[in-house]
């Protein structure tokens, strides 16, 4: 703001202890409001805050088995495929045949065999980083390359 005021008023070619004085009073008033902000910011926060005690709060919701929020645990027990050599995945599909394919931050394809998904082979390397992947009709695999395109 300051910067703003002082370069309007050069460009109204205002003399120099003129304009010194204009930028120390709005400096001063600056300071003034700051003062009065800091002193009375209680008071104004005090009459535009919500106290959470006050609120009523809806019943929780269930997690009993059969109800819409029950504990899911379907998955505590599966494996991760391509820890510690799979970086940067955004993308998986599988083939008609069950292979897992996934694209790696470096610009490979990955391709993984049934039926434990732990053997990998680089199917292509495309160079950039694979966004998202699909099959067309004959079974091709296109690939969306951050920053290149189709492929």
């Amino acid at each position: 703001f300051v910067l703003v005021l002082s370069n309007s008023l050069l460009a109204l070619a205002v003399p120099g202890p003129v304009n010194f004085l204009i930028l120390g009073i709005v400096l001063l008033l600056s300071v003034l409001l700051d003062v009065r902000w800091v002193k009375n910011r209680h008071k104004i926060l005090r009459s535009v805050y919500i106290s959470p005690t006050f609120a009523k709060m809806p019943q929780a919701i269930s997690t009993a088995s059969g109800a819409p929020m029950a504990v899911n645990d379907r998955l505590k027990d599966v494996g991760v495929i391509g820890l510690g050599f799979l970086d940067g995945a955004e993308d998986v599909i599988f083939d008609r045949q069950d292979r897992l394919y996934t694209g790696s931050r470096q610009g490979d394809i990955l391709r993984f065999q049934p039926p434990h998904y732990t053997d990998s082979e680089v199917f292509a390397h495309i160079g950039g980083s694979p966004l998202g992947m699909a099959f067309d009709r004959d079974d091709n695999l296109v690939i969306c390359v951050a920053g290149m395109g189709l492929y």
